[in-house]
């Protein structure tokens, strides 16, 4: 097995010294990376002291980047995690050019915004807490290592951060949350200036925000191409885009998947969510009529890929005459009495476009939804309690 160069782990102890992470972190890292002991412990511990005492300075070491092989240079840093990538990327601008070119995925990335703090976390991989202190302080938290305390701005510091993990233009997120507790306009928006000041779009799958004016912030900001489903929940606002339409977004007409919990949708731009595969909504209006429905069905029937459209009133109860009048609407189709639903012929297809409606959903069933699927949703007339989202 070909053994790396001393000089090229102790500037890895370096930065994980750097980094605030203890000894034996930083030695269980190594050996996770190397698949070697032959850096043991007591060497970790005993460059810990030199860096400490002042003897030991990577200024004076960085020799050992020009001669390390930069294929090899490029392996070592694929087989780092997230935060020992921050770290290395921190020791000179050799190592931050390839950290930034590398390639790297993440599983979940979690950023939560508060006024006085910011979190970013990765499952169980990394978690870091920004929190501002007084007299113009703050304090980093993070896994397996002690609180440290510095001078400055606790949003300063935290964007810095999460440039350098999102920083990487080949960067994949297979799930990106972004979250926000109480009144955080200052911090919300320093998140945002990180989005914006990217020079390439955020290659996300799956995008999870807890607030509508999270997607005013995030959602300009992740790649098209990548985008499958949007979820959104918490607080009810109606779904814009200050000055853009929200539904102009290449990223909302390429999204498969939309989940949006008690939200103020306008029944009027039902259209606008015909492009989806699967859309589960909740939503507040209760004033829905049946050109906005049909018009739905119309646009509905250019999508033989679509599984099911599922939009239920919060509190199960459109307005007074709604339902009557929807209902009525539909006796003129091909309706079933067993299943309750109507059926409308996909053009020179064969293929089927079901609409069932009760006292409380609306549901379309498409050619590709799943018999087990289907079933959480027949039932009771009224729909009751039993919808699931």
């Amino acid at each position: 097995m070909p053994a790396f160069k001393k000089d090229l782990l102790d500037g890895i102890v370096y930065a994980s010294h750097f980094d605030g992470l203890p000894a034996t972190m930083a030695h269980l890292k190594l050996r996770v990376m190397t698949g070697q002991d032959t850096y043991t412990l007591e060497d970790v511990e005993k460059l810990y002291g030199k860096i400490e005492r002042g003897e030991f300075s990577l200024m004076e070491e960085i020799d050992w980047v020009n001669k390390f092989p930069p294929h090899l240079s490029k392996n070592v840093v694929e087989m780092l995690d997230v935060p020992a990538r921050a770290s290395l990327r921190k020791t000179c601008h050799f190592y931050r050019n390839l950290v930034d070119t590398g390639s790297v995925s993440i599983e979940q990335l979690v950023i939560i915004v508060e006024h006085t703090g910011i979190e970013i976390s990765s499952e169980d991989k990394f978690y870091l807490k920004y929190e501002q202190e007084p007299e113009n302080q703050y304090t980093v938290s993070q896994y397996h290592a002690r609180r440290r305390r510095f001078d400055g701005n606790f949003i300063t510091a935290a964007v810095t951060d999460l440039k350098t993990i999102i920083g990487n233009s080949k960067l994949m997120i297979r799930e990106l949350g972004v979250n926000k507790r109480g009144s955080c306009d200052e911090t919300q928006n320093a998140v945002q200036e990180v989005f914006k000041s990217l020079k390439h779009k955020l290659k996300v799958g799956f995008l999870e925000l807890d607030s509508v004016s999270s997607i005013q912030k995030v959602l300009p900001y992740v790649d098209e191409n990548t985008i499958q489903t949007i979820v959104t929940t918490g607080e009810p606002s109606e779904i814009y885009l200050p000055g853009k339409e929200i539904f102009d977004l290449p990223q909302w007409k390429n999204a498969k998947t939309l989940k949006a919990l008690d939200c103020e949708f306008n029944p009027k731009d039902f259209v606008e969510l015909s492009h989806f595969e699967n859309v589960k909504m909740s939503m507040k209006d209760r004033t829905v009529t049946v050109e906005q429905v049909m018009a739905l069905k119309d646009k509905l029937l250019e999508n033989p890929k679509l599984q099911a459209i599922h939009i239920y009133h919060i509190w199960n109860d459109w307005s007074e005459g709604v339902f009557e009048a929807l209902d009525t609407a539909l006796l003129q189709f091909k309706f079933s009495p067993v299943s309750r639903y109507a059926h409308f012929d996909y053009p020179g297809t064969g293929k089927k476009l079901g609409l069932r409606i009760t006292k409380s959903y609306i549901r379309f069933r498409g050619p590709c939804c799943l018999e087990s699927e289907d079933a959480n949703y027949l039932g009771d007339e009224t729909g009751g309690n039993f919808v699931r989202i």
